[in-house]
């Protein structure tokens, strides 16, 4: 079992404080992350996250009993470098200042959601012991501030095919400073970790029928398959669900119409906006 140096030095004090009962959280029983004076084995926390392009999702989740204790989300705060993927992918390739500002921009919300779901739950941001990220192959690399530039080129390929094991303080992540941050793999091109994270959900890779799923999303990602086979794509979604290229397009936000009717004989119009608001767009 690996052993950190920074853990070895809690040990003399850790041990007298409760009367020499430790409580030692293990990551994959290959690496001791943290001990801990007394028994603290009823506050062990996991958080959830999903980077999407447009907005993330942090899930806080008793690693004891699986219970979802809050739910937190925001808007992705890279939508400043450009609102698409390939806009901050080419924003990101400008030079190493521009790839950190995107990975500290995602980093500092996640923080913010972590703190807050804490706050919610009453739970300390320090017994968050492991965090579990997904997000498409761009969201997956500035997370990691992995230069994304050749995700952009054909073929497509993603700088890791594989999952990662990172230690919080080294993504400046304010859960315990030695918390394992997982973070799934990528298959290919622009389908990413969030698929992974789908097909593991849903079982389509277990199921006897084939099954169509889909995450929609700026990002739309498509699995089709049974135990036998799958087969994935992605598609830019945004465009239909932001409004490009349509006159006065929008998001879904408050005055955006949602909705239209028109009378057919007087072909008077009726129309509701999000939040009963001034109408923005459609």
């Amino acid at each position: 079992i690996a052993i950190e140096i920074e853990t070895i030095r809690e040990l003399p004090h850790a041990l007298r404080e409760r009367g020499w009962t430790l409580t030692a959280t293990l990551w994959n029983e290959e690496r001791l992350t943290s001990l801990e004076p007394g028994d603290t084995r009823s506050k062990c926390y996991g958080l959830a996250v999903d980077i999407g392009t447009t907005k993330m999702a942090a899930f806080l989740v008793d690693l004891n009993t699986g219970q979802i204790m809050s739910t937190q989300s925001m808007m992705n705060p890279q939508i400043l470098y450009g609102e698409d993927i390939i806009s901050r992918i080419t924003h990101a390739t400008k030079g190493l200042r521009t790839l950190k500002e995107l990975q500290r921009s995602v980093v500092r919300d996640i923080n913010q959601m972590l703190k807050d779901g804490c706050r919610d739950a009453g739970v300390k941001t320090r017994d968050v012991h492991m965090v579990t990220i997904v997000g498409n192959t761009a969201m997956h690399h500035l997370f990691l501030g992995i230069y994304p530039g050749y995700v952009a080129l054909a073929p497509y390929p993603p700088v890791l095919g594989k999952g990662i094991d990172v230690e919080a303080s080294k993504l400046r992540l304010r859960t315990h400073p030695r918390a394992n941050i997982y973070v799934l793999p990528t298959i290919g091109g622009f389908v990413g970790a969030d698929n992974v994270g789908l097909i593991l959900a849903t079982r389509i890779l277990e199921s006897e029928e084939m099954t169509l799923a889909l995450d929609i999303g700026t990002n739309t990602e498509i699995v089709l398959g049974n135990k036998e086979e799958a087969r994935v794509c992605s598609c830019a979604s945004g465009p239909a669900f932001e409004g490009a290229h349509i006159q006065h397009g929008m998001r879904a936000t408050t005055g955006a119409i949602e909705r239209i009717a028109v009378e057919p004989e007087t072909l008077a119009v009726y129309y509701k906006t999000i939040d009963n608001a001034k109408p923005v767009g459609i």
